[in-house]
């Protein structure tokens, strides 16, 4: 038989999972990726909100958040790390290509929050950004007016009118419900009732009767802690748009006494606020245009509340910005092990998984141990929490260091799993006693900023003196350095990464998105025996001394099953070795990649060889038609190629080569229908047949069956 070869690079037709399985194509999972010559997971990615062109200077962040708009588009935005002894804190904006994974600094805005003291210090601990989209009724208008009309509309009053509707300052667009599909974005100035209002610009083309629309809103929540403890809480600006964004940085001023406006507004928890320390911010996932629960924590020492706000509720009795009427409850006191922290630590999950799955829990860290309670306990005196697990280090506190203090976590729904950070590492996790999973990043000190040197590949190099950030969005994860160290310039530590923590191995033969890379079906016409299999893929990022190895990756395959998608299946070791696999006309190979691992890089797969030898005369010999002979029915073949070591055991078929049918099978160990001789000098004479390697151009081997009969037309293969 033949060694031959099948090759597949990763440079044709592609088809997403999700949309179907294809066996004529690379399948893709969803955070899986086809380049111009190569494939895998989304890349590790990198952009520089402080040192950014776009960004105004001086601003370095603390907390980022993410929002999906549609066509692989995510918004990014941070709020300003600042200790100064003011009240105006500026947001930054950034859209992100989940497909390319190409950044692009929008700029910011600048907020002055109203807290009603200008000259105390404010420290944000988190940020979320709720875009809301309004499309009910139709419009109309003329061209060159300001006026638009609506019919079947409700901005301003939502529904009965007992909660109030979109902000002035919003943008809305027309021709469309969906916002992606707007090209002309006006600002509405003044949001005169329920069906009408009053544009910033004029409108450019006349809007016919029955002309869809779209308004959107960004409604920016931060949590704010004062030097001033009564001067803490919740705040919210209402009535932002993604233009509003520049790199000039658009001023949003504090309310006063009128709801709706394009401004800030404090939501405080009663006239002497008692939501005095605040920690995490949490926006229910269930919301209407009527009514949005918020949920933040409020924690000193070992004790925690849980307060609970509806954002969507009228400000009633403002006074400078300031309104009580979205609060709702807070609950008892909790008594928790270790102290609450306040940073990006706590986050709303259903997770699939532990005692809480299936309903919607809070998820809190102290500096020593997880925390869960129901969400619908934040309408209770319940002082006390559900339950809380005390994790250990990947593979037990006998294999390494003790964990360092807890500080963030967020819940990855796509692979119901947690990301917890306890710095120098963040650890993949679920929610239960015992050892965390998996160890994410390592303690490279690599500074990632613009004036760095060429050949540094990005990589997070985790750092106990500069405590992350990190948010979750649809499998993305971000996570944003903070560059809090008094020792290097803020500038140096303050980035933000993203990559796609849901295309794990771990997790993506559960996942819903199946994050595998899967080659489309390989032909193998009448392979006998397999070889090995050779992956073409990178080893290193980065320029030496500066490369970053990349993270590991696993392959499999699969002779059955192929067309339909039902074969299963099995893994090949890292010799790429074959030789199990059975006789296949089709073999089928599948890639995981460990995205969340220590460098965060994943790799490339440019393309892969497999090796086997297929139903056709070995290629160690050629057929000699001078010395087969018809009348003695004796088939010969010279001894082409060497072995380079004892000949292995050769078998002869003989088919009838009309029908296929199998006339004789024997081998050179057996000799039971026949006999096998050997011959070093041409033919010119022959021996018995021997294992010894060939012994020069001229040597020959042959077989003479004693049972073929005569007249017939046969096909005759030699192999191993």
């Amino acid at each position: 038989m033949t060694k031959v070869a099948v090759e597949h690079a990763f440079t044709g037709n592609t088809g997403l999972y999700s949309a179907g399985y294809d066996s004529t194509k690379t399948m893709l999972g969803q955070w899986i990726q086809q380049k111009t010559d190569s494939a895998g997971p989304a890349p590790l990615s990198i952009v520089r909100p402080f040192e950014g062109n776009t960004i105004n200077p001086g601003f370095a962040t603390v907390g980022v958040h993410a929002i999906d708009v549609g066509n692989n588009i995510h918004w990014v935005f941070w709020l300003e790390q600042s200790s100064a002894a003011n009240n105006v804190r500026k947001i930054a904006l950034a859209t992100y290509n989940t497909a390319t994974q190409i950044w692009n600094l929008k700029g910011t805005i600048s907020v002055t929050w109203p807290n009603g003291a200008t000259t105390s210090a404010i420290t944000g601990r988190a940020i979320a950004v709720k875009r809301h989209l309004y499309t009910t009724g139709t419009v109309s208008g003329s061209s060159g007016s300001t006026t638009v009309t609506g019919v079947g509309t409700a901005w301003k009053t939502i529904g009965t009118g007992s909660n109030v509707g979109y902000a002035e300052g919003s943008r809305i667009g027309f021709g469309s419900h969906d916002p992606n599909a707007i090209t002309q974005w006006y600002r509405i100035a003044t949001m005169t009732s329920d069906t009408s209002v009053t544009l910033a610009t004029a409108l450019q083309n006349a809007l016919p009767s029955g002309t869809s629309f779209v308004i959107e809103e960004l409604r920016i929540y931060a949590v704010f802690s004062n030097v001033l403890a009564t001067l803490s809480g919740l705040w919210v600006a209402k009535g932002i748009a993604f233009d509003d964004f520049t790199s000039a940085g658009t001023a949003i001023p504090s309310a006063t006494s009128t709801d709706q406006q394009k401004a800030a507004y404090w939501l405080a928890d009663a006239s002497t606020v008692t939501n005095k320390q605040p920690a995490g911010l949490m926006l229910s996932a269930t919301y209407s245009d009527s009514s949005h629960f918020v949920h933040v924590t409020d924690g000193a020492s070992t004790s925690i509340r849980l307060y609970k706000y509806d954002v969507r509720a009228v400000l009633g009795s403002l006074s400078s910005g300031k309104s009580t009427s979205a609060f709702v409850y807070k609950s008892g006191a909790f008594s928790v092990s270790g102290n609450v922290q306040q940073n990006n630590a706590w986050t709303l999950a259903t997770t699939s998984h532990g005692a809480g799955k299936g309903t919607s829990h809070i998820y809190g860290l102290t500096s020593t141990v997880l925390v869960r309670f129901p969400e619908s306990w934040v309408d209770t005196t319940t002082a006390y929490a559900k339950d809380f697990v005390r994790p250990l280090p990947p593979l037990g506190s006998n294999a390494g260091a003790a964990l360092g203090t807890l500080t963030a976590i967020k819940y990855i729904d796509t692979i119901d799993k947690f990301l917890v950070v306890a710095p120098p590492h963040i650890f993949l996790a679920k929610y239960q006693d015992g050892p965390f999973e998996r160890a994410l990043t390592c303690d490279t000190k690599q500074q990632d900023q613009l004036s760095a040197n060429s050949g540094l590949y990005p990589n997070t190099g985790g750092s106990s003196t500069n405590i992350p950030f990190i948010h979750v969005l649809n499998g993305i994860c971000y996570i944003n350095k903070a560059g809090a160290n008094a020792a290097v310039p803020t500038q140096a530590l303050n980035q933000t990464y993203a990559f796609a923590v849901g295309a794990d191995w771990g997790t993506a033969a559960s996942s819903t998105y199946q994050n595998r890379l899967i080659t489309p079906s390989l032909s193998t016409p009448k392979a006998r025996r397999f070889y090995h299999l050779t992956v073409n893929h990178t080893t290193a990022f980065g320029t030496s001394p500066y490369d970053m190895p990349a993270d590991p990756f696993r392959v499999y395959y699969r002779t059955s099953g192929i067309t339909d998608n039902t074969g299963t299946w099995t893994p090949v070791l890292e010799t790429g070795d074959l030789t199990g696999v059975g006789s296949t006309d089709n073999i089928q190979f599948m890639f995981e990649f460990k995205t969340a691992g220590h460098t965060l890089i994943p790799a490339k797969i440019y393309s892969l060889t497999c090796t086997y030898e297929d139903d056709t005369t070995d290629s160690h010999y050629q057929p000699s038609a001078n010395l087969s002979n018809v009348s003695t029915k004796a088939f010969a073949w010279r001894f082409a190629d060497a072995f380079g070591t004892t000949v292995p055991t050769l078998t002869i078929k003989i088919y009838e080569s009309v029908t296929g049918t199998l006339l004789i099978k024997d081998t050179t160990a057996a000799q039971t229908y026949g006999t096998f001789q050997k011959s070093t000098d041409g033919g010119a004479s022959w021996s018995s047949y021997n294992t010894t390697d060939k012994a020069n151009n001229v040597t020959y081997i042959r077989y003479t069956p004693s049972i073929l009969g005569d007249n017939m037309k046969v096909r005759v293969v030699l192999q191993q």
